[in-house]
């Protein structure tokens, strides 16, 4: 659990500053950090999900994959495509929390 509570930590710290880099890193080295960081995510994320016996570690899934679809809502999208069916309840929830009711009641219904 402490990977996952760190990951996030460390995730919500690097979007919140990569936008403050000057505009010629922005669109270079920002972009990589961001993508790479949301890789990672991802990963811990399907690694939590496979080997979590726990609801603690589901919330803490959940709510990092919200927090990755606050800032690009087609990565969270591409992830719970390929993630929504095999992913327990409770971090789908979190994860489809700030989603439009229509499109979190489609998501429930793959899940």
């Amino acid at each position: 659990m402490l990977i996952v509570k760190k990951s996030y930590d460390f995730s919500k710290w690097l979007l919140n500053h990569t936008g403050k880099f000057p505009k010629s890193y922005r669109f270079s080295v920002a972009v990589r950090l961001e993508n790479t960081m949301l890789e990672f995510t991802e990963l811990v994320a399907v690694a939590n999900m496979r080997a979590a016996k726990r609801s603690l570690l589901h919330k803490a899934t959940g709510r990092m994959l919200r927090e990755v679809g606050k800032r690009d809502q087609p990565v969270l999208g591409a992830f719970l495509a390929r993630h929504a069916p095999a992913m327990p309840r409770t971090a789908l929830r979190y994860a489809i929390e700030r989603l439009p009711e229509e499109e979190r009641k489609g998501w429930l219904k793959r899940g």
